[in-house]
């Protein structure tokens, strides 16, 4: 009987981690909506600041400053970046830790993508 117990716990516990996620990727498409206009219009056509663009994508920024350019691929793949962030806290067992580690490492790689300035 205790098996059974254990089992139907676990199942609800998979379950609300799958809805936890759900609910992460949710929001990180929303932020998404957000951020991509705020890029693009601080792209400015190429003679833009690239300010928010550097802080919504610093990922891509970064890679841009090193190489020169802005890789169309890796553009496009930075769309997954924010429903990996909602994916990530909401498949965590510890949703504040894991958060503040996912926030200070992109205030890291935005500092950094504000070093190596692609313009």
């Amino acid at each position: 009987m205790r098996d059974l117990i254990m089992d139907v716990s676990e199942t609800s516990r998979t379950k609300l981690f799958r809805r936890a996620a759900i609910a992460g990727v949710t929001l990180g498409i929303l932020v998404n909506v957000v951020a991509v206009p705020l890029a693009i219009g601080s792209m400015g056509a190429g003679h833009g600041d690239y300010f928010w663009t550097n802080m919504c994508f610093p990922f891509l920024m970064l890679i841009a400053g090193i190489v020169g350019r802005i890789p169309m691929t890796l553009a496009w793949l930075s769309l997954l970046q924010y429903p990996m962030y909602g994916y990530l806290v909401g498949n965590s067992s510890a949703k504040l830790r894991t958060a503040a580690g996912i926030l200070l490492a992109h205030a890291a790689i935005a500092t950094a993508s504000f070093v190596w300035r692609f313009d």
